[in-house]
């Protein structure tokens, strides 16, 4: 998933990010790095601290976006809430609102990749602005 969200970033011109996990603080290390190795700057990133997916899907909405907003700077150009797991979808027009910049989440940009790449340049209302603009 996280080659689709690196696509998303790079046809959003993003390259400082914001980064909101559900995971442990050692496993975002390993995206941190993985995210400036493909050569984007990470402004922030913070985790939830979970180890179980049956935690994660346990994460509310509003906690998400709370987490996002949390983890958002100002020097950030986008957020980008990791991991399929969580229900970001349900909450990223919503949150786009809110901090007035583009939000990628994992489901999101792999669903945006697949389409790119089988060829189809759809836009697709209702989940934020790249399955809208991109």
């Amino acid at each position: 998933m996280i080659s689709g969200v690196l696509r998303g970033l790079e046809a959003l011109g993003v390259r400082r990010v914001a980064v909101a996990t559900p995971y442990l603080d050692e496993i975002n290390a390993r995206e941190a790095d993985y995210m400036e190795d493909a050569g984007f700057e990470i402004s922030a990133i913070r985790g939830l601290n979970l180890d179980k997916d049956a935690d994660m899907v346990r994460v509310s909405p509003r906690a998400i976006g709370r987490l996002a907003a949390a983890v958002d700077r100002p020097d950030a150009e986008a957020v980008f809430v990791s991991c399929g797991a969580l229900r970001t979808l349900d909450i990223v027009e919503e949150l786009e609102k809110e901090l007035g910049k583009p939000v990628i989440c994992s489901n999101q940009a792999m669903m945006w990749d697949v389409l790119r790449l089988a060829g189809l340049d759809d836009r697709i209302e209702g989940y934020g602005t790249l399955l809208r603009a991109h």
